[in-house]
């Protein structure tokens, strides 16, 4: 019990937006357990915000894009 208020404490900055996360995943989830494609899109949208969180408090500046691949796509034949 005191360790989960520690940690709560601890991470009281990226708590709210990592309760969001975890609500919106049980929200997602169909009956069976799994997450539609646009779903997961979204869970990992805000995935990514809870990241940026966490690397604010912990003093690294969040990149605001996305990495994008360095490898072209094939030419399509004519």
């Amino acid at each position: 019990m005191f360790a989960a208020l520690r940690a709560a404490m601890k991470y009281s900055v990226a708590l709210p937006v990592a309760i969001e996360l975890v609500e919106e995943i049980y929200r997602a989830m169909k009956d069976d357990g799994s997450i539609n494609q646009k779903e997961r899109s979204k869970l990992m949208s805000k995935f990514w915000k809870l990241v940026g969180v966490i690397q604010i408090e912990a003093g690294y500046e969040p990149k605001s894009k996305p990495v994008k691949s360095k490898r072209k796509a094939p030419k399509k034949a004519a």
